[in-house]
């Protein structure tokens, strides 16, 4: 049954007032904003209901009405009902609860990598990641060279550390300054 039909169904004035009391009743098991906002909707449905002309199905307005009759002249199935009513809202708070959890998370994240990396958007965090792999491809080579320069000195000079290098020139700089001076040549 569609919403209009259910609403063109409702009770008249007599039978909503008769769940009305019922609901009034049931305010000491309840929490009281679950039974206000039973009754709020009560008197909407029961204003709508009295602007709205009668539905044009007979077998709906049996079904609805006895299922009103049966709210009304049983509390036990009311407070069922609104019970589970009661039960889905609380499901329904937890869920946006977790929702709003998830979303300070991800505002905090996303500040992080602002102050972090200076970049927030997907956009800029791709494009960060992008240039740091162009450094490193860049850094690699450059270790590449300087790992082939260091074979080339070990297998050209038998050594490739820095100071020993510098020290054996240092030490045939001063031969070849030794050998000048022992066979006089003046040093340019």
């Amino acid at each position: 049954m569609n919403t209009p039909d259910m609403v063109n169904a409702l009770p008249v004035d007599g039978e909503c007032s008769e769940v009305e009391s019922s609901l009034n009743r049931l305010l000491g098991e309840l929490e009281v904003e679950t039974v206000e906002a039973g009754l709020e909707a009560i008197r909407n449905l029961k204003a709508h209901a009295s602007a709205t002309p009668s539905p044009s199905s007979p077998d709906a307005v049996a079904v609805t009405n006895n299922e009103l009759v049966d709210l009304a002249n049983d509390p036990r199935i009311l407070l069922e009902k609104l019970r589970a009513f009661a039960s889905k809202i609380d499901s329904l708070n937890g869920t946006i609860s977790s929702m709003e959890s998830q979303l300070q998370s991800l505002y905090a994240d996303r500040e992080r990598l602002e102050s972090e990396i200076g970049a927030s958007e997907v956009e800029d965090v791709i494009l960060a990641f992008g240039d740091l792999q162009t450094t490193i491809s860049l850094m690699e080579k450059q270790l590449m060279t300087m790992y082939a320069g260091r074979e080339v000195l070990e297998v050209e000079l038998g050594r490739s550390d820095p100071q020993e290098i510098v020290a054996m020139f240092r030490t045939v700089t001063n031969l070849i300054a030794g050998a000048h001076q022992e066979l006089e040549i003046p040093v340019k």
